[in-house]
Order: C-alpha cells, then sequence, then structure tokens
C-alpha cells in the first residue's frame, strides 16, 4: 500500500514549528514592571508587551545603581536562553552573598529566576541594561511592597501596589466609607510609635479583627486588642516594636504580643488598614523623629514635631 504525504500539511506543520520559536528580546518590547524591596526575598520582574514569546541572548542585565556601584555588586545576567512569553512575566530574584553565605533565598516561586549579584534597599534604584543600552529603569525613596505599573502596560508607577511577583500588577484598594480614625503621628527614632487620632466627637471602637496596622515588611502586622477604643477628638498610641509599655507611655496606649511586632525604619511606610482596605497610609524618606499631622487629624503633615505621643501636636 503506497502512504502518500500531503504536502499542505507539511508546510503547515513547518509554520507552526517557525512559529513557536522565539524572537530575540529587543529594547522596544521589554520593561521593568514590579519590584520589591522587603519581605522574604527581593525581585524584579520584566514583562514583555510584545505578541510573540521573547528569548534573551546573555547581553540584558539589571543593575543596583544607588548601592552596587559602592559596594563591588556584580550586575545580573539574564541568562542566555531564557524565554519570556508574550504578553508575559520573568521574575528575577536578585541576591547577595550574606555572612559569607552564598545561599539562594528561600520561598522563592518555582518559576523565579535567582540571581546572585545585589540587594534592593529602601532608597533604590534598578535599571535594565542591553549591553550598555539603558532600556527601562525604577527608583524608589522608601521600602517598598511592591512599586511597579498600575494599570498594567502603563506609564504610572505606583509604590501603592500588592506585591504579585510573576503575575498582573494590582492595586492596593482605598476603603471609600465614612470611617473617622487617622494615623497623626510617627516616630522612628527611638521608641518606635505610632498615634492614631479619633476624629469625630463620639468614641469609637477599633472592631478587633478588623483593623490591622501594617509596615512595608509584607508579613509585619499589629493586630488592635479588643478593649481598643479612642476617646472623641482623643487619641490611641501603638508601641509596635515594644513588649512592655515605656514609664513615660500615657493612657490608651498598647504594647506589642507575641506574633504582632514590628519595628520602624529610616526609610518606611505604614498602613492603616480596615478590613484589608487602606484607611490612612504615611511613609518618609529619613527617620522620622516625630511626623505628624498639624492641626490633629488634619490634612497637613509636618516633620520635626515634638514627641507627643497622646497628646496634640506641637511644634
Amino acid at each position: 500500500m503506497k502512504k502518500y504525504i500531503s504536502i499542505a500539511g507539511v508546510i503547515m506543520a513547518a509554520l507552526s514549528i517557525a512559529a513557536a520559536e522565539p524572537a530575540a528580546a529587543r529594547p522596544e518590547m521589554i520593561v521593568i514592571n514590579e519590584a520589591a524591596s522587603t519581605g522574604a526575598y527581593d525581585f524584579v520582574e520584566l514583562r514583555n508587551l510584545g505578541s510573540e514569546d521573547a528569548i534573551f541572548d546573555g547581553s540584558w542585565s539589571l543593575i543596583d545603581d544607588l548601592e552596587g556601584s559602592a559596594d563591588g555588586d556584580k550586575p545580573a545576567v539574564i541568562p542566555a536562553g531564557t524565554v519570556i512569553p508574550a504578553n508575559g512575566y520573568l521574575l528575577l530574584a536578585p541576591y547577595k552573598v550574606q555572612l559569607l553565605s552564598s545561599k539562594v533565598p528561600k520561598d522563592l516561586p518555582e518559576a523565579a529566576i535567582p540571581l546572585r549579584s545585589f540587594a534592593l534597599g529602601s532608597q533604590d534604584s534598578v535599571t535594565l541594561l542591553q549591553g550598555m543600552q539603558i532600556v527601562d529603569r525604577f527608583s524608589w525613596d522608601t521600602a517598598i511592597n511592591s512599586y511597579g505599573r498600575s494599570p498594567v502596560d502603563s506609564n504610572t508607577l505606583t509604590d501603592l501596589l500588592i506585591p504579585t511577583p510573576g503575575t498582573e500588577n494590582r492595586q492596593e484598594i482605598y476603603h471609600t466609607g465614612e470611617l473617622p480614625v487617622k494615623i497623626n503621628e510617627v516616630c522612628s527614632k527611638g521608641l518606635d510609635y505610632i498615634e492614631l487620632f479619633n476624629t469625630s466627637d463620639r468614641d469609637y471602637q477599633l472592631e478587633p479583627g478588623s483593623w490591622e496596622l501594617h509596615d512595608t515588611g509584607r508579613n509585619d502586622v499589629f493586630r488592635f486588642p479588643e478593649a481598643a477604643v479612642i476617646p472623641a477628638q482623643g487619641f490611641l498610641t501603638i508601641y509596635p516594636d515594644l513588649v512592655r509599655l515605656p514609664l513615660s507611655a500615657r493612657k490608651n496606649s498598647y504594647a506589642s504580643t507575641a506574633g504582632n511586632r514590628f519595628g520602624l525604619g529610616e526609610s518606611d511606610r505604614v498602613f492603616l488598614k480596615y478590613d484589608g482596605k487602606i484607611v490612612d497610609t504615611i511613609g518618609w524618606r529619613l527617620h522620622a523623629a516625630s511626623t505628624g499631622r498639624l492641626p490633629d487629624g488634619g490634612d497637613l503633615w509636618v516633620a520635626d514635631l515634638f514627641l507627643t505621643p497622646g497628646r496634640t501636636n506641637r511644634k
């Protein structure tokens, strides 16, 4: 029996194979989409804006602009042959040798490519290069849970993102209801504290399980005790890194408990959340001896105030 081979079938199969071959990555195709400098590992996420898979040829790298050159860190070179899918993502996890150890960070997603190179800082920038050509650059002023493009494929950058390494960026959600509680004062130098203010004329109870304070560390959360009530036009002070209240603490102050602690850094941000949505947030670039609202609960934030936990803010 003779066997006949369809020429059309051969041509279609050849075209299919050819179509599956990734194209060489080009600068106009690739952008930095998201970066994070806190949590279990640093990451930089690339996005392929093209309609075809792209392959890197070994000439692409990431450099840590602000700290890398001073510390002698090497660029994070994307391995030749690495493919980023059409309209897809590539997750890179740069890490730095610590204490003579070269261990890859724990808890990396399976899709992440660890690159022994540099660590991202709280005030930093990362640049994507092809050879010596700058393709894209991200810079930030405070520690970031996630910094990136929002919405997808836009040139609008924000640090108010939920970390989504390897997937589409998600914007943090703000609470849109009427809530009277605001962050009123923050101190990150000495005894860290965060002061809340009740702008209403009635006492307000912070419903347990709903209200939380978050630091930029992804797992740093303070959950309020059941008894937490803020008096009308009054204050509540939280010492998130202390298990015992200082002698100077005023009435209506709370210290942290086990699993409920975090410290405030030199470049940091805190979030007040209700049901997982942001009610208020404040960030700073340098240690805040005291930065707060003037007047209490107002819209103006002023640095270098007197330390007044549990009292009216003043210069």
